[in-house]
């Protein structure tokens, strides 16, 4: 303290420590030596969160990471901090028999006591104050963010209704509708502080992502379900809904539902080059499986407007097929069984009411064309023959343009 005593113990009798530094949120993604110490809090803040949107969009976006800046933001402010979070905890030595004060010599001057750092504000604010709500960027603001406009007519923006839409956003209940049934029961409750320290992932960092590749492939509709998820408003689910760790990328996510989408009886397509731009895309070796680390969501249950759209909610299924070429974990494996009825079921009907008889493997997957992918673009380029009126209806076949969940500019060129 300023009078160069020890402060004041706590009631137990132990002596208060300094509190515990947190570390800055980036260097979960980025690595402790990217952004040097000596910056300025705000010059430092600028150049970490800037890598790790470069490096981890969907980890940056997550609510883990927006609270741990709020924590170090408000310890950059005060001075008090001396310390990390990993380094253990220093305990102060007793105070020695000459130092005790005299109990006849009365009350001595009244000690000051440094102030604690106010509390931080919880993510939620963050994003309010931000303006988008605490739903991230949706596919409509993303798109007048990166092109000063709407889409043209032509080029087949995904509608806000229609049949791919899913209705009001994850967690709300469309008037009228029954209720999901994980809808406002106690088992969605946001956790406690404690248990998200418990759920919260290991350290994990993420690889440079890929520089540049060039490949042909036979399954480039892969990349049509860019703009299913962010019609469906996965990525915010996962966030809000599902309250799942960010331990997968948001090219892991794709990966995984094409995967999941097809099944084993894709024949020919488990070894296609898609794979392997995926995998460099989500910062992965092309030996680590998509989803290596996943960890069991907060809810187990659909949102509530995604429940209301599903037939037999409540009704057993039969386990779902094996994704195609892969040997899920047990959680792994019952979140996709949870959530990928869904989405099937949403791009089926979306194909049918276009005109298309064929399964996803021939209406959708089943594309033949050019890969090119670099650290800012994914351009898919095709011929004109590979082009289909039901999947153009659908607005699949879109421009995604810029989507910030994969930190690339998506674009589909024929010729």
């Amino acid at each position: 303290t300023a009078a160069g005593l020890p402060p004041p113990s706590p009631p137990d009798g132990r002596p208060r420590g300094p509190r515990a530094a947190v570390a800055p949120p980036w260097e979960r993604v980025v690595g402790p030596g990217a952004v040097p110490r000596g910056l300025a809090p705000e010059q430092g803040a600028l150049l970490g969160v800037a890598l790790a949107f470069h490096r981890a969009p969907l980890i940056a976006r997550g609510g883990e990471f927006v609270s741990r800046f709020v924590r170090w933001r408000a310890q950059a402010a005060s001075p008090a901090s001396t310390r990390t979070e990993e380094e253990p905890p220093v305990r102060a030595a007793p105070p020695s028999s000459s130092s005790r004060p005299d109990p006849d010599a009365g009350p001595g001057p009244p000690v000051p006591v440094e102030a604690a750092p106010p509390p931080p504000a919880p993510p939620q604010a963050v994003r309010a104050a931000a303006g988008d709500g605490g739903r991230g960027d949706g596919a409509s603001a993303t798109w007048e963010a990166a092109a000063g406009a709407s889409p043209p007519a032509a080029a087949g923006e995904l509608p806000e209704s229609g049949p791919l839409a899913a209705g009001p956003p994850p967690g709300e209940r469309p008037a009228g509708a029954p209720r999901g049934p994980g809808d406002g029961s106690p088992g969605v409750d946001r956790p406690s502080p404690a248990e998200v320290e418990r759920r919260e992932p290991p350290p994990r960092l993420v690889p440079p992502p890929v520089e540049a590749v060039e490949t042909m492939s036979g399954a480039c509709g892969v990349f049509y379900l860019v703009n299913a998820v962010r019609a469906l408003g996965f990525f915010p689910a996962l966030d809000e809904h599902f309250r799942l760790p960010p331990v997968v990328g948001g090219w892991g996510w794709i990966e995984l539902l094409a995967r999941a989408l097809l099944t084993p009886r894709a024949a020919g397509l488990a070894h296609d080059p898609v794979w392997r731009v995926l995998a460099g895309l989500d910062g992965r070796g092309p030996d680590e499986p998509a989803g290596h680390g996943f960890i069991a969501p907060g809810a187990e249950t659909l949102p509530g407007a995604w429940a209301a759209l599903l037939p037999d909610t409540g009704a057993a299924r039969p386990a779902p097929p094996p994704p195609l070429g892969l040997d899920p974990p047990p959680p792994l494996r019952r979140f996709l069984g949870l959530v990928v009825p869904f989405v099937r079921l949403r791009l089926e009907a979306a194909l049918r009411a276009a005109g298309a008889e064929d399964g996803l493997e021939t209406a959708l997957f089943r594309r033949v064309g050019l890969i090119q992918a670099t650290r800012a673009h994914v351009e898919v380029r095709m011929e004109l023959d590979q082009a289909s009126l039901p999947v153009r209806l659908a607005g699949l076949d879109a421009n995604p343009g810029w989507v910030p969940e994969l930190a690339r500019v998506v674009t589909f060129h024929y010729a």
